[in-house]
């Protein structure tokens, strides 16, 4: 008889190789992250607890909340060229089509021009998410 368990596939989060690189990120990280890991920090909104440089597989995600499968990427200067806009597509979807976990970007500036407004939007993100759960 097969075994179920033998034949699925394990994911990789926070792999033990990549711990160097994801607190490299977190202590260099940019002032855009500092200021939005000041919103998300301690539960803040709505309850969901999300993680700063959080690895899956492959990729290492700004923030991620596990419990409702949101990352959030902050974009700089990078992620405008035609390779960055490529890489990041096909990052999402991998994240989405393996993990089911939403990617919702902002730019780097915007996380200081508008923190009120992004701290609404992932509200109802949060919301929304855990809406779909039920």
């Amino acid at each position: 008889m097969e075994d179920p368990q033998h034949n699925k596939k394990e994911y990789r989060h926070n792999l033990r190789q990549r711990k160097e690189m994801r607190q490299t990120l977190r202590t260099h990280g940019t002032s855009a992250e500092a200021m939005m890991w000041k919103i998300l920090k301690g539960r803040q909104l709505e309850g969901a607890k999300f993680r700063r440089q959080f690895s899956i597989e492959p990729y290492i995600l700004d923030f991620y909340c596990p419990e409702c499968r949101i990352c959030i990427e902050l974009d700089g200067d990078g992620h405008y060229s035609a390779d960055g806009y490529e890489h990041d597509q096909k990052r999402s979807k991998y994240l989405y089509d393996v993990h089911g976990i939403t990617t919702f970007r902002y730019e780097n500036k915007d996380v200081f021009k508008y923190p009120e407004a992004i701290s609404k939007q992932i509200c109802e993100l949060i919301k929304t998410k855990r809406e779909e759960c039920k």
